[in-house]
């Protein structure tokens, strides 16, 4: 089972990121805001966190600094619509698996994406056990 946090402002791209993720023994939660992810992280872990980078309160920056202080090996995806190569390298120096443009291609790209996040995180669980 594979827990994923889907955390954007917009109502409409939040519902269709969790649409877009159901099954395939995938958990999906969302969140309206950085807040609310936070929150929600800091409550139960998570696999992979899909966040938007510009939201109320706690950006999407933040929601992955939360992540590699309080969940190391959880796997941080974030999403922009307002995108600077800036944000991206900073999200990638930080330690982000990946990094999207709004819009997105399609759910294939979006779930395939998500898979290896997940794969990545179980490597790295399996690496500490052993």
């Amino acid at each position: 089972m594979t827990r994923i946090l889907v955390a954007d402002d917009e109502v409409g791209l939040r519902e269709f990121l969790c649409d877009a993720l159901e099954g395939r023994g995938r958990v999906i939660e969302s969140a309206a805001d950085g807040r609310q992810a936070i929150t929600a992280l800091s409550e139960r872990a998570f696999d992979v966190v899909l966040t938007d980078l510009k939201m109320p309160g706690p950006d999407g920056l933040e929601v992955l600094r939360y992540c590699l202080r309080e969940q190391p090996t959880t796997q941080v995806i974030l999403l922009t619509a307002h995108g600077s190569v800036e944000s991206a390298v900073e999200a990638m120096k930080l330690g982000a698996f990946d990094y999207l443009r709004k819009p997105l291609s399609g759910p294939d790209e979006l779930r395939l994406l998500v898979e290896r996040a997940a794969q990545r995180r179980r490597l790295l669980l399996a690496s500490e056990g052993s």
